[in-house]
């Protein structure tokens, strides 16, 4: 399909104050997205469970990548939108790829995702299928595309006109890069050379959380609890090659959020569950009636109390706590 279009690549970093500055309006484009048919319908597009604006202002530089398709002579609309797909796709994947190799990164691809093919699980209430490549796209969280074009590569946006074929046609996405990732953290999937801090982390956090409960209790399931991490969705916060907190998901269930000791309260914990609920759009989990703090924290963030039941290996009295998307 090549045969029909030429492809130019273009990219620019900006810092991000800048950008926000000229090309970013949030209001207006949740508001254009309002009245799209892919609003509320697909997980890369608005209603967010996260402010934009918050995005943006923990970042430092965003790298700009555009791909212009320069139609060749007689080349036919059809074939043009068609190798726009293919073009989208592929810079999909170099996003991603860039992702991976720069700690603290976003990739925004281009437009809405269509990597179940317009059969997103959304409008179902069941997580994404592909949370590892779904990403959300520069102009839903209020990026000007045709700014950003005019701006910083002096090219504008032709559009297409009574279905003609215009001169060229354009692909615009980007990698969001935060502020100091070193010093504030990154979250990522678990790793195998994570387990010993992350083990640790679950032993001290509960110690720590239900003196309550015998040490012993929480001793004789470490080995467990180890086998059931390597089969879990782990995401931990890095800082510094060290891990200060992790999440461990089954499915839709919260086996727990743990947090360091000493950099507790700083916001860690809340961090790790916004990029859980960006996946999952229902989160359940048990906490224990007398872990005060916990039932506190899980109530700010939108969990509902939904049954209360007794704990026969404890003696305890636990919550059933559930946080749904469409409650937030």
């Amino acid at each position: 399909m090549s045969a029909c279009y030429s492809v130019q690549a273009l990219e620019v970093s900006v810092p991000v104050e800048e950008y926000l500055h000229t090309c970013v309006d949030v209001e207006r484009f949740l508001g254009c997205c309002q009245i799209c048919d892919h609003y509320n319908h697909t997980w890369s597009c608005p209603p967010f469970t996260f402010d934009p604006m918050d995005l943006w202002k923990r970042s430092r530089t965003l790298r700009i990548f555009a791909r212009i398709l320069h139609a060749k002579p007689q080349a036919e609309l059809a074939g043009m939108l068609e190798g726009m797909e293919q073009e989208k796709g592929r810079l999909l994947e170099d996003l991603l790829a860039l992702e991976r190799e720069t700690p603290g990164s976003l990739a925004l691809p281009v437009g809405g995702c269509t990597l179940c093919e317009g059969k997103c699980t959304r409008p179902e209430g069941k997580p994404c299928r592909h949370p590892d490549k779904m990403r959300h796209a520069l102009d839903a969280l209020g990026g000007d595309i045709s700014k950003t074009m005019e701006k910083y590569f002096d090219k504008p946006i032709l559009w297409i006109q009574d279905g003609k074929t215009p001169e060229y046609l354009t692909l615009v996405g980007g990698l969001l890069i935060r502020k100091d990732t070193e010093e504030e953290g990154v979250i990522r999937e678990f790793e195998l050379h994570d387990l010993e801090q992350v083990m640790q982390l679950w032993l001290n956090g509960n110690l720590d959380a239900h003196d309550f409960i015998p040490a012993d209790y929480w001793l004789s399931h470490a080995e467990m609890v180890r086998m059931h991490l390597l089969q879990a969705e782990v995401l931990v916060f890095v800082q510094k090659n060290t891990v200060l907190g992790f999440a461990g998901m089954q499915g839709d269930y919260l086996a727990g959020i743990f947090v360091d000791g000493q950099h507790r309260s700083k916001g860690i914990g809340r961090q790790l569950l916004e990029h859980l609920k960006q996946i999952h759009p229902t989160i359940t989990l048990h906490v224990y009636r007398r872990n005060a703090r916990a039932l506190e924290f899980y109530r700010k963030e939108g969990f509902q109390v939904a049954a209360e039941q007794w704990d026969a290996q404890t003696g305890e009295n636990e919550c059933t706590m559930v946080w749904r998307w469409e409650n937030s």
